[in-house]
């Protein structure tokens, strides 16, 4: 989908994808070197957290776990934030691996044509076709 969605939106705009990548961290807790992801989106650009982010997000999870609030949730769900500070992008579309923003089952002409019309409607620069 991702590809689908790049190629789609190519043409007006110039379209990156990116993958947060988490390193793995060993057993004796150093940092693995981080595998690349290229079996399922091997054109896309990796970039590691941001460890500002990494350590505001451990400590703020740290601290809700002291006032006994109790969660399950790793700090790295928090690192999505990294996107919002893209500031170089004129639109940033986060989407979980899980997602398929150009589905193969609708007509890819009709996606591209939507999504064409609606993106920079949402950009602020129109109105929606």
């Amino acid at each position: 989908g991702a590809r689908r969605l790049q190629q789609a939106l190519s043409g007006p705009w110039v379209v990156s994808v990116l993958i947060l990548w988490l390193p793995v961290r060993g057993r004796d807790g150093l940092s693995l070197p981080p595998p690349r992801p290229a079996a399922f989106c091997s054109f896309a650009q990796v970039i590691e957290p941001d460890q500002r982010l990494l350590q505001a997000a451990r400590s703020c999870l740290a601290q809700q776990r002291r006032r006994r609030y109790q969660t399950g949730m790793p700090p790295e769900v928090l690192l999505k934030w990294q996107f919002v500070g893209m500031t170089e992008y004129d639109a940033v579309l986060f989407v979980d691996q899980d997602v398929d923003l150009m589905p193969v089952e609708i007509c890819e002409v009709e996606l591209r044509t939507r999504w064409r019309a609606m993106l920079p409607f949402v950009l602020g620069f129109g109105s929606p076709a």
